[in-house]
């Protein structure tokens, strides 16, 4: 695992940016702690394994057991738990992390939407503004449909953009995603929505390989066509 293997060895990849850098033994340290380079090394090295650690969500650490741990991994002691238990516990800390992470971005966007005006509420959950209205045809379940969609997670992150590679997807309103289905058959065409789907009506528990578990979604979609009503 690629998260573990930065943990144990990542002190290796600091000292060798250390040794190319400017900086060597020119630093300068304000606290009587630090009284020489090593001393500042080691300091730096217990930051930068901080934040990496916080950035990895690993944010309720008993520090105890933890310098217990890390201790016996550099002076090769016994460890208190069985090697073959080490990276699933830690993947299962972090799934279980990111599950959190995202359940809470999704109730933070539907209590912006609360009180916004102009939002509409589908009974599913799903949420829509509109951007530019139209009176065209709607299209069915199984009609073939160009778009222009642009997907968003909560956070902010685009996982997909066709406005701006320019190339519009011909789908149907049957093989995306629920809650984008229900939306596209509601839009007639020429019109662009933001639709507001929650997880269980996007990519639900099992997500993507861009789309975590239990994310909700942000779906900028425009309906351009209806190539073929079937």
């Amino acid at each position: 695992m690629k998260t573990i293997s930065t943990i144990l060895f990542f002190s290796f990849v600091f000292s060798g940016y250390a040794q190319k850098s400017p900086v060597t033994k020119k630093i300068v340290t304000t606290s009587p702690r630090l009284k020489n380079y090593e001393d500042s090394v080691q300091y730096a090295l217990g930051v930068y394994m901080g934040e990496y650690l916080v950035k990895g969500g690993f944010m309720t650490l008993k520090l105890d057991q933890f310098l217990s741990g890390l201790n016996d991994r550099y002076k090769n002691t016994p460890r208190k738990i069985g090697d073959s238990l080490i990276y699933p516990l830690i993947a299962d800390y972090q799934a279980n992390f990111q599950n959190q992470k995202t359940k809470a971005l999704e109730k933070e966007m539907f209590e912006l939407l609360k009180d916004r005006q102009g939002v509409g509420k589908l009974p599913s959950g799903v949420q829509y503004t509109i951007i530019k209205s139209s009176k065209g045809p709607k299209p069915e379940e199984t009609d073939s449909v160009l778009i222009h969609f642009k997907g968003t997670l909560p956070d902010g992150k685009v996982f997909e953009n066709t406005f701006a590679a320019n190339e519009p997807v011909l789908t149907t309103p049957a093989t995306v995603i629920p809650g984008l289905n229900e939306v596209l058959q509601l839009m007639p065409v020429g019109a662009i929505w933001q639709a507001f789907i929650p997880a269980a009506l996007a990519y639900g528990e099992k997500g993507n390989n861009r789309i975590p578990p239990n994310s909700a979604l942000m779906i900028l979609v425009e309906l351009i066509e209806i190539k073929h009503k079937r």
